[in-house]
This record gives C-alpha cells, structure tokens and sequence, in this order.
C-alpha cells in the first residue's frame, strides 16, 4: 500500500494547499501555484514517512514525482477542453417545462426549503413560507434559457478571465436545473462574471415572477400587519406604526415600490436608508431595507410627516462630507482606510491634500444618494456624523456626482 499512500498524501496535499491559495487570492494563477507546492511537499513528506529518513533525493523517487505531475497536468487539461460537448449541450426549449437558477443548488426543484425555518429559537419569529426558484413562466424560461447559450458562447473568455484576481467580486455561481416535459432533469453549474449578463439578467430580474420568489413583502395583508418599525441607519432614529389606516398605506407602498425596481436598481450596492421590521398579528416577523430606489414609500413618510424621523439626514445629522480620491497604487478595500481610527484617518489625508470637503447639505444629499458600499473604488467619501462616528463609502466612475468632479477639476 505504499504507492497508495504516498501518491493519496500528494494528491490530498495538492487539493488542500491550492483550494487555500484560491481563497486567500481568488486567482487561479495563484491556485495553481498552491497545487505545484502542495503536491510537492505531499510528495517528499511522504517519501520522508516511508523511508524513515532524509535521504530520499534520488533520480528514482524524483522520477515518480514527475510521472505524477505529468498525469495532474493531462487531467486537468482534459478537464478545461469538452471533447464530449457536454459542456455545451442544451435542451430543446419547446421540450422545457420548468427551469430552476439560483446561485447555489440547496433549493433545486422538488426540495423547497421553508424559509426561516432554522432550528435556533432567535429565528423562529421570522416569517416562514415555501421558497422555490423554479422558473415556468414561458418569458422567464425563454430568457434563462438565453443566459445559458450566452454563457456558452462566452466559455473560453470566462476561463481566461478566471485568472484575473479583480474579477473576482463581480463573479457568481449560476446553478441550472431544466425539467423536461418527459420528466428527465438536466443540471448545470457555471462560475461567470455577472456583469458581462447584464442584457440577459435584467428581464427575469424585473420579472413579478422573480419578485414574488425573493421578497415576502409580497404575500402578506396589511390586514395581517400589527407594527411596522423602521429602524434608521448609521443614526439612532426609529419610527412605529401601530395605525391600521398608515399601516395598510405602508404595506401597498413597500409593495408598490418592491414591484417597480429595476435590475440597475436591484443591483446597484447602495447602502439602504433603514431596516424595516414587519410585525405580524401571528407573531412572526418580515426583515427588509427601505432602499434608496423605494420612491412610494418615501412619499408617503414625508406625506405622514416622518420622513426626517427615519433617515439619515445631512442639515440634522451629519457635519460635512469627504471625498479623497483613491490613487492607482492604493490597496483593495481591506486596507486600512476601513478600520483605522478616525482622527489619524482625518490627519493623514490633510497631510496629503488631494481631497474635497463638502459642508453644503443639499450637496450632501447627493453624495448620500450615489455611493455604494464599496471602498475600492476612484473616490472614496467620508461621512462625518454629528454624533462623532462615520460612514464612509465609494463612488465608481460611473456614479461619481458631477459636483464632486467639478471641485476636483478646481483644485
């Protein structure tokens, strides 16, 4: 059993070494390189074991290492190229009865999970009901069946760019799952870069069907409703509803807006103005956020005259805004711009000077409308509350006010 061990250390230690380069730099050159020296440490700690000493440097035994090499390097090449077009193949869509997408494979058709339905006692209020992402609307199914060929056809450029470690945040597990009308079941796994789908996602994204799978808002009352509470973020500001009539005109608003959101909308990663906890009269419990998009619901706070009692707001709340602009050498967004303290943060770009200060609130607000909650982007914005803490996120190209690029383009 000798070889057995010894080619089982290598082969194990191979996996292990490189899957923890993959999931420290999320690059496949990376990966590889973890796979190179797992094996060989694999290889000649075990030789090590066998012979029960160092001396093991021999033409022989470096022979059987490089046998083994040679044999990984065929598989995994086998495994990049479909010789079979497995990887290709496709239902015929007039045969399709169903198609469940998701992200990962825990829901697939047939298995539903209940949501919430968690064994811990902290989670029992929630609201439970059946979830499944299993497509049948004709239009959904046609248009995942178009994100399929289109991934298909992107296969070799989702594999090169597999290797490229800024990809990685913009890259998402699609799990496919066909139910044919004859009862047979195909299954599919891709890993791709989300963004390059945009003109395929956004249809099922907007889709009521999609929208009625994700969100629970959509199957509740208000009749149902005891309290509705909203929570604002960043700031210690809370509002309650126990009023049937502003309760009801709460709920078709929430709705409303949850209905109306756009893929651009869904997607875009801005940090919501408040949680808002649904009470209802069964003692269970809706989790949700009053996104920046939620338009309705805004109205009607500002109509029930608690719109400034459930948000942030810049005349009331917040000193002045900074916005600095990130260098090209600047580290991800794990640097220490997220955690360093605030004064030496303040100190350090006051030292640099390539920043902006905003004090106007109305300026504010459109800061506070366009950033996202993500630090490695060209401009980088600070919050300072007038409680002493902050916010802080970042503006990409593409979302940076102007006002902002103007001051720049003045310094």
């Amino acid at each position: 059993i000798r070889p057995i061990f010894k080619y089982g250390v290598t082969f194990c230690s191979m996996l292990l070494i490189g899957s923890y380069f993959y999931s420290v730099q999320h690059s496949m050159s990376w990966t590889y390189f973890g796979y190179v020296l797992g094996s060989l440490l694999g290889y000649w700690l075990s030789e090590f074991l066998i012979n029960k000493s160092l001396h093991v440097f021999k033409k022989k035994t470096t022979r059987g290492y490089l046998v083994f090499a040679l044999v990984m390097i065929v598989l995994m090449g086998g495994l990049d190229y479909d010789f079979t077009g497995y990887e290709k193949k496709l239902p015929d869509l007039a045969q399709v009865e169903s198609v469940f997408w998701n992200n990962s494979h825990f829901d697939l058709p047939g298995g539903e999970r209940i949501q919430a339905a968690y064994a811990d006692e902290s989670q029992s209020e929630r609201y439970m009901r059946k979830v499944s992402m299993e497509y049948s609307n004709p239009q959904n199914i046609a248009h995942i069946y178009k994100l399929h060929q289109a991934i298909i056809a992107n296969r070799e450029h989702e594999k090169a760019a597999a290797f490229v470690n800024n990809e990685y945040n913009s890259r998402q597990n699609l799990f496919f799952v066909y139910k044919l009308k004859n009862g047979s079941m195909i299954y599919r796994q891709y890993n791709v870069n989300v963004n390059q789908y945009a003109p395929q996602l956004k249809p099922v994204y907007e889709s009521l069907e999609r929208k009625q799978m994700v969100n629970d808002i959509l199957h509740i009352w208000p009749s149902n409703v005891d309290v509705v509470n909203i929570y604002a973020n960043d700031i210690n500001k809370q509002v309650k509803i126990t009023n049937p009539a502003l309760i009801q005109q709460a709920i078709a608003a929430l709705q409303k807006d949850v209905k109306s959101q756009t893929y651009e909308e869904l997607t875009a990663n801005k940090p919501a103005w408040a949680h808002i906890n649904v009470l209802l009269s069964n003692k269970q419990r809706i989790d949700m956020d009053w996104q920046k998009s939620y338009v309705n619901f805004g109205n009607w706070l500002q109509e029930a005259g608690e719109y400034n009692n459930a948000r942030i707001i810049p005349a009331e709340d917040i000193q002045y805004a900074i916005v600095e602009k990130r260098t090209p050498d600047a580290k991800d967004y794990r640097d220490k711009y997220e955690t360093k303290d605030i004064n030496d943060y303040l100190a350090n770009i006051n030292k640099k000077g390539d920043y902006v200060k905003i004090t106007d609130p109305q300026q504010i607000e459109t800061c506070l409308n366009k950033y996202i909650d993500k630090y490695d982007q060209p401009y980088r914005v600070l919050f300072m509350l007038n409680n002493g803490n902050s916010v802080r996120g970042g503006f990409s190209e593409k979302n940076t006010p102007d006002l902002v690029k103007e001051k720049f383009a003045l310094k």
